[in-house]
């Protein structure tokens, strides 16, 4: 008997859309697969929670899709209504400021005008690079990318139409609490279409994208070099490397300014493991993604967030509740410092992450007591950080773990 192999409408399409971009290849710019991206009458609603499934890490399409999708633009409309009368786009929806929303409404004032949104995403930043994203790069003297996190609207501008780019592809758990959808990424409207703008930048020019991106980094080493400082590149405080194109972008804007140390926090580990990095890239596995499985804690530089409560209940998260050794204190300029209580608190904390997290406890150090050693060439710290320090512990080539204080 011939055993029958049934598969949904939707799968169906995937294989006969990847058949076709194996035979007769794609127009699409390097670092964009179809897998990428969606129309949004592809893009519709199953879910307005965007709740992740996991239980079931190989669930690619809920994972990856959020449960989300637009049917139409009636339905991107109803979002941006929603947005503009109060509401909060789920976690797995782009994020749309509500200013935004007004600024693209038709003369009449009731309903969006879709050439006003594709003017508003086309229009080129001045700068690709950021040195004010958030407050622990402005710590660090860090230049950053900053693209949508999880999903981002662009216009394709060849075909003129809205399009939405899967830019977290490997994003699971991290969703649910991900820093990008806080502070000053969502408070600012030009935060939001600052870096949706981007992203449509390099859809449209990639090419022109990364040579802007070079001269930008050349001008910053050169201001760099006149104050006697290293000039230091974040790939994506927001988003992550989404295709193995966009990625070997990074990578040749890596080779061409080697005297500038390049890293990033990435969940996408399959992908970083099967390229070849220059000296002067280090990419940091960040858990809370579709492939955790795959860092190994005692050779791959990682990083992971110490909670002190769960989003939703998991039987494997490692919970620790810092809150007992610490004190939040203000500083002269009303700025809140994360300090230790005293010298047995910090050694019970070092203890508990040990612990916890299956690391040596020599090797478990804070942010300021890394920051006081010289940089050696092995990575064999494990380092607490609090949201009071920097960032410079990532770029480290001596620091193996990052320890995130959730906050």
């Amino acid at each position: 008997m011939k055993k029958i192999i049934r598969i949904t409408e939707s799968e169906l399409l995937r294989i006969v859309k990847r058949v076709i971009n194996e035979n007769f290849g794609s127009d699409l710019p390097p670092g964009f697969s179809q897998n990428d991206i969606m129309s949004l009458d592809d893009f519709f609603f199953k879910s307005n929670k965007g709740d992740v499934n996991e239980d079931d890490d190989n669930n690619d399409e809920k994972d990856q899709l959020g449960n989300v999708q637009f049917r139409s633009d009636k339905e991107l409309k109803n979002l941006l209504s929603k947005v503009e009368k109060g509401g909060k786009s789920s976690k797995a929806e782009p994020y749309i400021h509500s200013t935004t929303v007004k600024d693209v409404q038709d003369e009449n004032g009731n309903f969006l005008d879709p050439n006003r949104l594709m003017s508003l995403l086309s229009i080129r930043p001045s700068k690709i690079l950021q040195k004010d994203s958030n407050s622990k790069l402005m710590r660090s003297n860090v230049a950053s990318i900053t693209i949508p996190k999880y999903r981002g609207l662009i216009h394709d501008e060849k075909n003129h139409e809205l399009k939405i780019v899967n830019t977290c592809p490997k994003a699971h758990k991290c969703i649910l609490g991900c820093y990008a959808g806080k502070g000053f990424y969502v408070i600012y409207k030009n935060s939001s279409e600052r870096s949706a703008q981007l992203l449509t930048f390099l859809f449209n020019d990639y090419k022109g994208w990364k040579e802007k991106l070079i001269g930008e980094i050349r001008d910053l080493e050169s201001e760099a070099e006149d104050m006697g400082i290293k000039t230091v590149i974040r790939w994506h405080d927001s988003g992550d490397f989404f295709s193995p194109d966009y990625l070997d972008i990074a990578i040749d804007v890596a080779e061409s300014t080697p005297d500038v140390k390049h890293y990033a926090y990435t969940k996408s580990v399959s992908m970083i493991k099967s390229k070849k990095l220059p000296p002067n890239f280090l990419t940091r596995f960040s858990y809370g993604g579709l492939e955790d499985k795959l860092i190994n804690k005692e050779t791959d530089f990682h990083s992971d967030v110490i909670k002190f409560k769960s989003d939703k209940p998991d039987q494997d998260e490692v919970l620790i509740d810092f809150k007992k050794y610490y004190n939040k204190i203000k500083d002269k300029s009303d700025k809140i410092k994360w300090v230790i209580r005293s010298e047995k608190d910090l050694m019970d904390f070092k203890e508990e992450i040990a612990e916890k997290y299956r690391i040596n406890i020599n090797s478990v150090v804070t942010f300021p007591e890394v920051m006081k050693k010289p940089e050696g060439d092995k990575p064999i710290w494990n380092v607490i950080v609090t949201p009071s320090n920097a960032d410079n512990a990532a770029f480290r080539t001596d620091v193996l773990g990052i320890y995130l204080l959730y906050h």
